[in-house]
């Protein structure tokens, strides 16, 4: 007869294989109603912006589908070369607070005016940066002010460094294409010098208009928040992702991505959602937020290249 040792070890057959990501994410939707119901809200919104996309724009639905389809591949990737890291995190004073003032300066950064000028100048550049930084640094210390700020392992860095080149590299290319920022580049239109301005200028402009407000309220605050009241991750990045690109919808329209509000939401739901999908995952698997801010706004500045070039006058 064999011991009650051996009778309750875990030990697996061996040939068993472990246990995947997919099987892992099949255990949870089986066990946690909350993520159900949050992958049946997004299944819904994502039907809904298919659908929109086959009456307005059919000849769009597949590139999007690919697009996506990508997306979901990079994510797979994200967890194939992570592990969930017990990383500590300051714990935030003012949580709602914190939460109000993150919302704020998203929102209002998004409506500060571009001066109409032909072409951007060093003081205009250096002014907006000003504008932007000043309630961006006010939200920073709010969040963080007198908290502990472990240091990570210099391994952990080099790993999470390497994992962010990975991502922007993934996702920057096919975003040049679709923008027409990699015709620029391919046509030699910028010097060596006029390139590396223009990612100076986009990507200091990206990090206190985007990047840093827009992570530190999507990521810190709204995910991570969900994540400790419903103690679901899945449910978490879900609802948070889709806060995140729904709020781009008005954007989209704005910036010319789409004919009308509906079509713009149908946008913001096929791009800013799934690129919220793998930022999210990033902040998931790592809990490392200045991941990422640097993902975010190297992303946006590589994609809209031929954009910054244009406005400092480089290009017409």
């Amino acid at each position: 007869m064999d011991s009650p040792t051996e009778q309750n070890s875990p030990e697996k057959p061996v040939g068993q294989p472990s246990v995947g990501h997919l099987a892992r994410l099949h255990q949870a939707l089986g066990a946690d109603q909350g993520l159900r119901i949050s992958l049946g809200i997004f299944a819904f919104f994502f039907l809904f912006a298919l659908l929109t996309r086959i009456l307005l724009r059919p000849a769009t639905i597949f590139p999007y589908l690919l697009m996506d389809f990508g997306l979901l591949s990079l994510i797979y990737f994200i967890f194939s070369l992570t592990k969930q890291r017990p990383t500590p995190e300051p714990t935030l004073n003012n949580p709602l607070l914190q939460l109000a003032l993150a919302f704020m300066i998203a929102q209002l950064l998004r409506i500060i005016p571009e001066i109409p000028l032909p072409h951007w100048r060093m003081g205009f550049i250096i002014r907006k940066n000003l504008i932007m930084a000043l309630p961006v640094l006010i939200v920073i210390l709010a969040f963080w002010r007198g908290q502990p700020r472990p240091r990570p392992a210099w391994r952990t860095v080099k790993a999470d460094m390497g994992l962010g080149l990975i991502v922007v590299a993934f996702m920057a290319l096919p975003g040049m294409f679709y923008s027409g920022s990699i015709r620029v580049l391919t046509a030699g239109q910028l010097s060596l010098w006029q390139l590396f301005l223009t990612l100076l200028v986009g990507f200091s402009l990206n990090l206190f208009s985007a990047a840093i407000p827009e992570e530190l309220y999507y990521r810190a605050q709204i995910q991570r928040r969900l994540s400790e009241g419903l103690r679901s991750p899945w449910s978490a990045l879900l609802i948070s992702t889709l806060f995140f690109g729904l709020t781009h919808a008005t954007d989209n329209t704005s910036w010319g991505f789409g004919s009308s509000l509906l079509d713009g939401l149908a946008e913001a739901v096929f791009v800013q959602t799934f690129i919220g999908l793998v930022l999210g995952t990033l902040y998931m698997r790592t809990r490392n937020i200045f991941l990422c801010i640097g993902v975010h706004a190297a992303l946006n500045t590589i994609t809209n290249i031929a954009f910054y070039a244009n406005r400092l006058g480089f290009i017409s």
